[in-house]
């Protein structure tokens, strides 16, 4: 039998359209200035090989939390206690909740979560497992509200489109420190050879089959790489940059004055991050529009400045 409950018309469209593209501008602009102006690289957030954004740091989120005055709460989802499994496994999960500091209105939240069987609360830096793991269960509960608050301020903010979650791939890229590609098969008819040597086809089986997260994540990031590096191959002939184009982008970007070479590297370079590129040696695989926008917004920058000061 049919339902005999009408249909109900629905529009998610926000009633003024115009404006809120207007503000979503607006603030995407903003995260890219504070990024390059306000937070640093290494202590707000970091860069990792084989990851295409940086990873935004506890102390990154908490500047933005104070630049748009955001006020946290903690909830705890769960913990776990299991002293049946040797050693003890422990684990902490948060919910953090964000709102506006000075109206109280909930803007939204993030969940984070943590346990001592990870490599690094497992075992001390020489490799040995660690002696008492409760005596880690006040840095594992830290971790657990840090990567929620981190998650909160990216969902909040926007921010995601610049950073990374800081535990995406964290243990494992932070703890090999090397290229994903460089990393050598342990197993099968392609033992020994780096993954960045291996065809597409392997690639995707050892996604799909092998028993390792850590083995499967680095193929995935090899396999990314690749297509993101066919993919602008293949599009070098349509709307390639030209070699004028190039010549100005240079010399916006490698001003003669000092101060302003630092400034226009800065900004070209949370464009480029933002736009899927990792460094200023990139932007010869721009497209013609891209650099002649990248330039535009550098000299505009400068003009902006300029009429500041004039007045």
């Amino acid at each position: 039998m049919g339902s005999n409950v009408p249909a109900v018309e629905s529009n998610i469209l926000p009633p003024n359209l115009e404006e809120s593209i207007k503000n979503q501008k607006l603030q995407n602009k903003a995260l890219m200035r504070l990024m390059r102006e306000l937070l640093e690289e290494g202590v707000d957030y970091g860069k990792v090989k084989g990851v295409k954004r940086p990873f935004l740091h506890q102390p990154g989120a908490q500047q933005l939390g104070l630049v748009f005055k955001l006020a946290p709460k903690f909830i705890k989802i769960d913990s776990i206690f299991d002293f049946e499994r040797e050693p003890v496994f422990m684990s902490y999960e948060f919910k953090c909740e964000l709102y506006h500091r000075e109206t109280g209105m909930f803007l939204g939240d993030g969940v984070g979560a943590a346990n001592n069987y990870e490599k690094k609360y497992r075992y001390l830096k020489d490799g040995t497992e660690v002696r008492d793991p409760l005596d880690k269960q006040n840095t594992i509960m830290k971790m657990a509200k840090k990567r929620a608050f981190v998650d909160a301020v990216l969902n909040v903010t926007g921010a995601s489109r610049l950073f990374a979650t800081e535990d995406d791939l964290e243990e494992f890229f932070t703890d090999i420190g090397t290229d994903p590609g460089k990393i050598k098969m342990p197993f099968g008819k392609h033992k020994g050879k780096r993954l960045e040597e291996l065809d597409t086809d392997y690639l995707q089986w050892v996604i799909g089959k092998a028993d390792k997260e850590e083995l499967r994540e680095a193929a995935k990031a090899v396999l990314e790489r690749r297509l993101r590096e066919e993919e602008t191959t293949k599009q070098s002939d349509q709307g390639k940059i030209t070699e004028e184009t190039l010549s100005n982008l240079r010399s916006c970007i490698n001003s003669t004055d000092e101060k302003i070479r630092t400034e226009s590297r800065k900004i070209a370079q949370v464009w480029l991050i933002e736009h899927g590129f990792t460094s200023l040696t990139d932007i010869r695989n721009l497209t013609e529009e891209q650099g002649k926008e990248l330039c535009q917004m550098i000299l505009e920058t400068f003009s902006t400045d300029d009429n500041k000061q004039g007045e």
